[in-house]
């Protein structure tokens, strides 16, 4: 069956809107953006293409969550054959792509219409909860850096170096990397397809601490490395600091690593290899001597959180959409003539 990579480009952040698309496209021969009023005939569409292709195509397929709702899709991308078919709403400033991309409308109009609701006042508003947690989080973060022995910090990062790259030699051709988020803060919450993303990966190493322990450190110096040796690398971004990093996925080598912390922990397999940077790296008495300190950033920091998670749920749509047969007989068709035109081996 069709392996499926499921990801997000969007995200809610810490730092506001965010759009990592066009670092997944530049490589593609084809960008397809489709155009339509209604977010439902857009959603309906990729859902059918995914569909289609699951069972006909025999290549990984990219699938581009939607931050709006978490069962809408915002585009699917077949690094095999080329080509991408996205949202239009993702088309941020690809001027350097112009010769690549085609924009298509999707003639199609449904009786029942969506309730278009104004995004702009909620959304700013979960930004600047987001800011504010943002804040408090590097705030949380001191407290930690302060009482770090680096030295102890840097024989970890080295000795992980030496497991992960000493027998590796340096692959021809040129060091790739994509920058994605494996989630994100949405309307329905916050959502992650982290166990999708790392299922069959035989090396799993998850690394675990507290705020400002150098998890992301960490990961930006495997980052440096596998340039070093070309080796591509998928980067996921943290969606409250998108200047940090949250995973790695290392394809050519088998190898995944993941920050194992709130609010994307996934349960431990046997086989994971654990790296705590907080016992490893920090004076544990800090807990003792700031407790009070940590214990009111963390609930600042949760509160902050939760409201800006408050804020977007506001904008989650609760009306049905009622598709006539004639209507899904249209969708249909344009799935498929899409899928025969550009998604075709």
């Amino acid at each position: 069956m069709t392996r499926i990579i499921p990801y997000f480009v969007e995200g809610h952040t810490g730092k506001g809107y965010i759009n990592l698309i066009e670092n997944n496209i530049t490589s593609l021969e084809k960008v397809v953006f489709l155009q339509n009023k209604n977010p439902f005939v857009l959603a309906y569409i990729f859902q059918m293409l995914r569909d289609e292709i699951l069972f006909n195509i025999n290549s990984p397929v990219e699938i581009i969550q939607s931050i709006e709702r978490s069962d809408y899709i915002d585009g699917i991308i077949v690094r095999n054959l080329g080509v991408a078919i996205l949202n239009e709403k993702l088309n941020h400033s690809l001027n350097t792509m112009k010769e690549k991309v085609q924009l298509l409308e999707v003639p199609i109009s449904l009786s029942n219409r969506l309730v278009t609701l104004d995004h702009k006042r909620q959304i700013q508003r979960a930004y600047e909860h987001f800011q504010k947690g943002l804040t408090i989080h590097e705030e949380l973060e001191r407290v930690y850096i302060n009482e770090m022995d680096f030295t102890k910090a840097d024989k970890v990062i080295d000795k992980l170096l030496h497991s992960l790259f000493n027998e590796v030699e340096k692959m021809e051709g040129p060091f790739s990397k994509v920058e994605r988020l494996f989630g994100t803060n949405t309307p329905d919450g916050i959502v992650n397809t982290i166990p999708q993303l790392i299922e069959g990966f035989t090396k799993k190493i998850f690394i675990t601490g507290r705020a400002g322990t150098g998890k992301s450190y960490l990961m930006n110096q495997v980052v440096k490395r596998c340039q070093e040796l070309s080796l591509n690398v998928e980067i996921y971004r943290c969606s409250l600091d998108p200047d940090s990093i949250d995973m790695l996925l290392i394809r050519d080598l088998n190898v995944c690593i993941h920050d194992n912390t709130s609010p994307h922990i996934v349960s431990l397999d046997e086989d994971v290899e654990i790296i705590d940077m907080f016992k490893e790296t920090v004076n544990e008495k800090v807990e003792t001597i700031e407790r009070d300190k940590i214990n009111q950033l963390q609930r600042a920091y949760k509160k902050e959180m939760k409201l800006g998670i408050q804020s977007l749920a506001k904008l989650k749509q609760t009306n049905s959409v009622i598709v006539t047969k004639r209507e899904q007989e249209q969708l249909d068709r344009f799935a498929k003539e899409l899928k025969n035109k550009f998604l075709s081996p």
